[in-house]
């Protein structure tokens, strides 16, 4: 069939006779034509098309609006007679285009009941066989290699997010337990949409049972890590084992022709790279240097994502204030979060970020980190010493946070980052006036510079204990902040509204107010 014959068989549906462009459907006008309804398209049988796209023939082509109008008419504009469901299909044509993209779906959650023996499969692993670097990657471009890496860990990348989101649903007031709405917390809940049996959201857990869950979490993003850095050391070891074939080859091809020749480049050679009468200890340090640069000039390691960061450090955050053992989560949340934000500072460094937006951070990296300092407990009972550890490991962390936040390209702060860090320094500093002055300064920054005032930041600001913290701070804050507070008033709770325009801007989750 020729290619006029095929367009001629086939007639769109005036946009007109739509109410709107989902409505648009395909028709086959020309039954009677040469086009074969059972093959859609040239060289594509109808089985390999998507369930979500329908081709109709022209006995079953949708009404038109028109037609649809008329009946109305001679039904005297009532569908009650049809029982109000074959009336309604006649009125709305079968939607042919998806109009929700599947980034808007709800991520899959593993069910409990395969949490342990999928993870242990995976921990149990040797480096290197989740997914490897190969040789025929040896002859691409910087970032089709780069793109490589995410295509052969994206399997593994998604196994394990599903298995962090699993865990996580186990762990009450967790980002997954809050943001599903199969989740009891969630505002749009619907109870005969809970799959009973399959995800059981907890309400309340041990302790113990929560730090199982968290270990394993990590244990999870570690082996990830793990087998990242084996795929970009085996791609920097071919890469320059590459190189030296290539030089061997060149040298000998300069020998043969002329000895004298490669004599001298032989030493211009060492005397550009390497110097002259280099020692052993310098030629390991140059093949160390290069191994490095071959390592960190590809971008970050395939592999990990920002939201297996996430997942993680959320767990952290919902059970710090529980643990027996603080100080020991407190340094692995930090470096989850250095891990996070150094892979996002290599793809940028080469210019990847734009190639791997997985790679990226996230507010609810930034801000759990937070979270997770303002709920460690101040007193553990094991002691001054261990006390002030936990104070100065919390401290360091919010604030390393707020700042690599405050710089990030891409990532803004938000009214979860003022309530979390001025819940740290109320708990944490001691009542001063230096204390009172980092928390009108950070308050004058949330609802002047930032518009970022909500409930969670005022009520972080009524806890705190401003007649302890100086004469000037007291009056600052009783003037600003306990004067103009009214409860009743839920459109700003008494204060100017400028102060809260932005409130729910640069979330996480625009429904929640977590992150």
């Amino acid at each position: 069939m020729s290619h006029q014959s095929f367009l001629s068989s086939l007639s769109l549906t005036p946009l007109s006779s739509f109410s709107s462009l989902s409505s648009l459907s395909l028709s086959v006008m020309d039954s009677t034509s040469t086009f074969d309804t059972n093959q859609r398209m040239v060289g594509m049988p109808a089985s390999s098309l998507p369930s979500s796209v329908k081709y109709f023939s022209s006995s079953e082509a949708p009404m038109k609006r028109k037609e649809t109008k008329e009946n109305e008419v001679e039904n005297g504009g009532d569908d009650s007679s049809s029982g109000g469901g074959s009336g309604a299909d006649a009125k709305r044509p079968v939607r042919m285009i998806p109009t929700r993209h599947s980034r808007h779906h709800i991520p899959s959650i593993a069910p409990h009941a395969i949490l342990d023996n999928a993870t242990d499969k995976i921990l149990k692993s040797i480096p290197g066989t989740l997914f490897a670097y190969e040789t025929r990657y040896l002859n691409q471009s910087k970032q089709e290699e780069y793109e490589t890496g995410i295509s052969v860990s994206y399997y593994q990348q998604e196994q394990i997010e599903y298995l962090l989101r699993g865990y996580s649903s186990l762990i009450p007031n967790s980002i997954v337990h809050l943001q599903s709405p199969k989740s009891p917390k969630h505002p749009m809940y619907n109870r005969e949409n809970f799959t009973a049996g399959k995800i059981d959201f907890k309400e309340e857990m041990s302790i113990s049972e929560m730090e199982k869950v968290v270990n394993k979490m990590i244990q999870l993003v570690e082996r990830i890590e793990v087998e990242g850095k084996v795929y970009v050391e085996l791609r920097s070891k071919l890469r320059s084992q590459m190189t030296q074939v290539l030089r061997q080859a060149s040298h000998e091809s300069s020998t043969s022709s002329d000895s004298d020749s490669d004599s001298d480049s032989d030493s211009d050679s060492d005397s550009d790279s390497d110097g002259e009468g280099s020692s052993d200890d310098d030629e390991a340090t140059r093949e160390a240097w290069k191994m490095t640069q071959l390592i960190d000039n590809y971008g970050a390691p395939p592999g990990p994502s920002a939201a297996m960061y996430d997942l993680t450090l959320d767990a952290i955050a919902n059970i710090i204030d529980k643990t027996s053992n603080p100080i020991s989560y407190l340094k692995k949340a930090a470096a989850l979060f250095e891990s996070s934000t150094s892979r996002n500072k290599l793809d940028q460094k080469q210019k990847m970020d734009v190639v791997n937006l997985d790679s990226i951070p996230t507010a609810a990296t930034f801000n759990a980190l937070i979270r997770i300092s303002s709920n460690a407990a101040k007193e553990s009972g094991k002691g001054k010493r261990h006390d002030e550890e936990v104070r100065d490991e919390a401290i360091t962390n919010a604030f390393m946070a707020f700042d690599a936040m405050n710089h990030h390209p891409h990532v803004h702060l938000n009214s979860a980052t003022f309530n979390y860090l001025i819940r740290t320094v109320n708990k944490f500093f001691p009542d001063c006036k230096a204390k009172g002055c980092i928390l009108a300064s950070l308050w004058d920054k949330c609802a002047l510079a930032y518009s970022m005032v909500d409930e969670n930041v005022i009520e972080a600001v009524l806890e705190v204990k401003t007649e302890d913290c100086g004469e000037d701070v007291h009056r600052f804050f009783k003037k600003y902040v306990f004067d103009r507070y009214d409860q009743e008033v839920k459109n700003g709770y008494g204060f100017p509204l400028k102060y809260s325009r932005n409130k729910k801007k640069k979330r996480f989750d625009s429904m929640l107010d977590v992150y």
